[in-house]
């Protein structure tokens, strides 16, 4: 299995604020051709998911 982790490009800055998150749509496309190719892959969106 692949896993990708898209930190956020504000990690570790407080004044910023994920308000503006765009779909990681070259991480997507890597994902879609490893499963296609039949490789178990994810992503960890941190960003996304506003996860610590």
């Amino acid at each position: 299995m692949v896993v990708f982790i898209r930190i956020p490009s504000w990690w570790g800055r407080q004044a910023a604020h994920p308000e503006n998150v765009t779909s990681p749509l070259d991480i997507g496309y890597s994902v879609a051709l490893l499963e296609r190719s039949g490789v178990p892959a994810e992503i960890i969106d941190v960003e996304a998911t506003n996860a610590s």
